[in-house]
């Protein structure tokens, strides 16, 4: 599974993807008559800020203005701009809505519109990006179920003078969060109908069962990517609230067929973006 970097098929910035919890693997037999190069760009770990902030990358001795939505997206531009958007692909990881105050206020409503527009052809939530509660989960990242449950009561205010603050209501449509247009993929996510306290139940692992999409093909250049995700298991740990109705695995038993249907259903190369942990992922490299 470690990224393929040679004259058959060169992926620029991503020779040393795997410590950033992705991973690419590519067909020798994908590419035997003709050289084909892309270029995949790989978002994580924005954190919700909007705003640009002082680092602590030292240039010319002073800390460097780093990090923002501005720049981030003026980095996209310049790098689609430079190798063509038709031979390019956006993936972004979590943690992406979780973390700087405008997005703590609505419920990451304030950075959505901004994700909305950037052009994401897949996403891998991170641990954070459930930590509004399973109602903006369902809201915000689940097809079939995008804003159509009510929201509770919650601290969601706004940031605009024309839109007015929503504390909650009894429909979904006048109080609701901002949901992705963007494909989510994840194949350890399963649907859990919580029991009884105390009682032990055992989820339905079936693939039929899953929240998302194990994976995704997108295209570029004429060669189609395969993009699996794994999302994040510390849920449970970090807050069971956050967890309710889902339940969670390492996706390692999984991930052995899910690339064999990718590659199946036509993926020349296989994309892999995790948020497990750097740990995980060294040993699931090896086993796989």
């Amino acid at each position: 599974m470690k990224p393929q970097c040679n004259k058959r098929l060169r992926l620029h910035a991503l020779c040393i993807v795997a410590l950033a919890g992705l991973s690419v693997a590519a067909s020798p037999q994908a590419f035997a008559s003709k050289s084909k190069e892309i270029t995949l760009i790989h978002v994580s770990d924005v954190h919700g800020h909007i705003r640009s902030h002082d680092e602590d990358f030292i240039v010319s001795g002073n800390r460097e203005n780093a990090g923002g939505v501005a720049k981030l997206a003026t980095g996209i531009k310049n790098i689609r701009q430079r190798v063509g958007e038709e031979n390019s692909l956006t993936f972004m990881v979590g943690d992406a809505t979780h973390g700087g105050g405008e997005v703590l206020f609505t419920l990451g409503n304030a950075i959505m519109p901004i994700f909305n527009s950037l052009g994401i052809d897949a996403f891998v939530m991170g641990n954070w990006d459930w930590a509004y509660g399973t109602r903006v989960t369902r809201n915000r990242y689940v097809d079939g179920l995008k804003g159509t449950i009510p929201m509770s009561r919650n601290n969601q205010t706004t940031l605009s003078s024309t839109i007015p603050a929503c504390n909650g209501t009894a429909s979904a449509a006048d109080c609701n969060v901002i949901a992705a247009d963007f494909p989510v993929v994840a194949n350890n996510v399963y649907w859990f109908k919580e029991g009884a306290k105390g009682a032990a139940r055992k989820p339905d692992l079936s693939p039929e069962n899953r929240v998302f999409k194990p994976w995704i093909i997108r295209e570029a250049n004429d060669v189609k990517v395969g993009y699996v995700g794994i999302t994040s298991t510390r849920l449970p740990v970090q807050n069971p609230l956050f967890n309710l109705g889902f339940r969670f695995t390492k996706g390692y038993n999984e991930l052995t067929q899910d690339i064999k249907d990718a590659r199946k259903a036509g993926a020349d190369i296989i994309v892999l973006a995790t948020e497990l942990g750097l740990g995980d992922n060294i040993q699931m490299a090896l086993e796989i």
